[in-house]
């Protein structure tokens, strides 16, 4: 038999006693507490079975926890010859571990944590890895309307680790991933990310004895690799998936490059006028971004002038 000496013994009346001294604080009408009244015999019915169940546990046999471990992984399993506390341990790892694919958190986790020890997944090799996954619950990527509520639908959006789309394969053998996990109600869709290619103009004050072309360089260089879909944000994990872009981010960006005195007139065009994020003086601060999307930014659609101060003035001069 097992003992369980922490679990204290309780007594139907001294739970019946508490039960009727919290009736005038919760219940200031009631004022029968007699035994005849109705609501008293609810509250022995409950003292009684929270009898049973205290003195219960307090003497756990194994037959009686091998009879719950058969019920929760079954019966081949509670029977299999092992210790019951290796059955007990087992079991209830078994029970911790995710696999229902229930809210956007269970989807994400299981694609990041499970699917590179399936078969499928070693199956397709490094076109099977997975760098970053986001999802989008209510919401049908696959459809001509992805912004669309649409109630019952999952939508899972995939970044492979080398490639900015994932490939057919990935995406048919990872909605198989998710099949026997989803829930009985849900409708799940793998996608990939949709881009929004973006320009950036900006002008560039150079500081004395810079250099020019270095410059330049080290700014293509560094907003491209923040806005990189793998690298790039705050956490150098990718930009995040419906990150908008501010002015404020790129003006801070430029400003530590080395050689680059300050920063004026940035702008930055996207895909539609509709994007564009102005302030409370309908001055353009950035451009809006959607939940499904991340930012695409070539090198060649960054434009940059050079200013350099000489005689006095700040003048344009070529890389």
């Amino acid at each position: 038999m097992t003992s369980l000496p922490n679990v204290r013994q309780l007594e139907f009346s001294e739970l019946v006693d508490q039960a009727r001294a919290e009736i005038p604080k919760l219940c200031p009408e009631w004022t029968h507490h007699g035994a005849a009244d109705p609501g008293i015999t609810l509250i022995e019915l409950v003292a009684s079975f929270a009898e049973m169940l205290t003195y219960r546990a307090s003497r756990q046999t194994d037959a009686i926890t091998r009879s719950f471990l058969e019920l929760l992984s079954g019966e081949e399993s509670a029977r299999s010859g092992e210790e019951l506390r290796d059955s007990l341990h087992r079991t209830l790892a078994e029970l911790w571990t995710r696999y229902r694919a229930v809210t956007c958190s269970d989807y994400c986790h299981l694609a990041l944590e499970q699917w590179a020890e399936t078969d499928a997944a070693k199956a397709l090799g490094a076109a099977g890895q997975i760098h970053r996954v986001h999802c989008l619950a209510e919401r049908h990527l696959a459809s001509s309307k992805p912004l669309a509520r649409m109630p019952g639908h999952v939508s899972v959006i995939v970044v492979p680790k080398h490639a900015d789309q994932p490939s057919t394969a990935l995406r048919n053998q990872l909605w198989q991933f998710y099949e026997p996990r989803r829930l009985l109600t849900t409708r799940h869709h793998v996608v990939g990310p949709r881009f929004v290619e973006v320009n950036i103009q900006a002008k560039l004050f150079l500081q004395d004895g810079a250099s020019r072309t270095g410059v330049v360089e080290e700014t293509r260089q560094r907003l491209s690799r923040w806005f990189d879909p793998h690298t790039g944000g705050e956490d150098n994990m990718g930009w995040p998936f419906g990150g908008n872009i501010y002015l404020s981010s790129i003006y801070r960006e430029i400003d530590k490059i080395a050689g680059v005195d300050f920063v004026k007139d940035i702008k930055v065009t996207g895909p539609h006028a509709s994007r564009t994020i102005r302030n409370s003086d309908d001055e353009h601060v950035g451009i809006t971004i959607y939940p499904h999307e991340l930012v695409r930014l070539r090198s060649a659609k960054i434009s940059l002038s050079l200013h350099e101060f000489a005689a006095g003035e700040w003048r344009e001069v070529q890389a």
